[in-house]
């Protein structure tokens, strides 16, 4: 259940590093025909492409996943899930807010 929030947040941090890599080095350059959102869309299929990946090599049986307890409303992952969504998102209106 709580697998989508915690790949959300891995998403989220990946293109927040991308974005600072844009703004501040010359490693990224976006164009026409790659965007930002090419990145975050394969961002999402690199992730569900190495969790079914992982699936097929390590059974669910034989898997350590993080425990939902923690994830639940009121416990510290609720609260870093959140946390990062919400600053990510908001620092990602901002910036297109100064772009447009």
């Amino acid at each position: 259940m709580w697998k989508i929030p915690f790949y959300w947040v891995l998403v989220h941090i990946g293109m927040l590093g991308e974005t600072l890599e844009l703004q501040y080095t010359n490693l990224i350059e976006y164009n026409l025909y790659w965007d930002f959102w090419d990145s975050y869309t394969l961002w999402w299929i690199y992730l569900l492409v190495f969790e079914f990946i992982g699936g097929l090599i390590n059974p669910d049986r034989l898997r350590k996943p993080l425990d939902e307890y923690h994830l639940k409303y009121g416990k510290l992952g609720w609260f870093i899930v959140h946390f990062v969504l919400i600053i990510t998102m908001f620092l990602g209106g901002v910036y297109l807010g100064m772009k447009l």
